[in-house]
């Protein structure tokens, strides 16, 4: 039966490149660390966004964290994605993902108090050429302001990320680890081993039997575990 290849059977030339990122772990820890040092940089504007130049540094400063945070959620997840079985990349995954709920935590405050000031305020930032990067986020929150919490609540919101976002992984892992495929035949006859990799493929073949032995393999195998996925989805 052909089987489907490990990674480190694939040849780098077929990989995706992540250094341009990161050189190596090691240096996404060192972006990690020094992130994490500097969310406390944004209580300095708590409070404070009454005027044009606290709140131009305020929306850097947040678009600056956001940015490196971006970088290393991507990293993190392609790294997890080459094999999710491998417990390193998935400590990553949880790092991060911690490190984003603060992120949210710290900057929660910043549209609710964007938000308490004039709306047509805001409408004038947004056409000064030094708020150019924020003017869509700017009338956006004038557009949105019935419908914005209060700093409190939009923290308390933020916060709930860990939880909610565990449904999620749960089902992750179960579908690229733990679910099972029974093997179909190719065009030529071949007993080909299930993925999800390889039912992308055989659902483009020009034969009719084909797709649909790749179809019944792959949701039987979700059929057979109804309740549990079921479950994940309700939650």
């Amino acid at each position: 039966m052909e089987q489907v290849k490990l990674r480190n059977q694939i040849e780098d030339k077929y990989k995706w490149d992540l250094t341009p990122m990161f050189a190596s772990d090691e240096k996404w820890q060192e972006e990690f660390d020094a992130l994490s040092a500097k969310l406390p940089m944004l209580d300095e504007y708590a409070g404070r966004l009454d005027c044009e130049e606290n709140i131009l540094a305020c929306l850097k400063l947040s678009d600056e964290l956001s940015a490196s945070y971006g970088e290393l959620y991507v990293y993190a997840y392609q790294r997890r994605d080459e094999d999710a079985g491998v417990a390193k990349y998935c400590a990553m995954c949880d790092k991060v993902d911690a490190l984003g709920v603060k992120l949210g935590e710290k900057s929660a405050y910043i549209t609710p108090e964007l938000t308490a000031l004039d709306g047509e305020f805001l409408l004038a930032l947004s056409r000064k050429e030094e708020f150019a990067d924020y003017d869509y986020q700017l009338c956006e929150i004038v557009r949105r302001k019935q419908h914005t919490l209060s700093a409190a609540e939009e923290k308390l919101l933020a916060g709930v990320g860990l939880f909610s976002d565990g449904f999620h992984d749960a089902f992750n892992m179960f579908d690229s680890l733990d679910v099972k495929f029974r093997p179909v035949r190719d065009e030529d006859g071949r007993r080909v081993e299930m993925s999800h990799g390889v039912y992308s493929k055989l659902l483009a073949s020009s034969d009719r039997k084909v797709r649909k032995a790749a179809f019944n393999s792959m949701f039987a195998a979700y059929g057979d575990m109804l309740h549990t996925v079921g479950q994940l989805y309700a939650g």
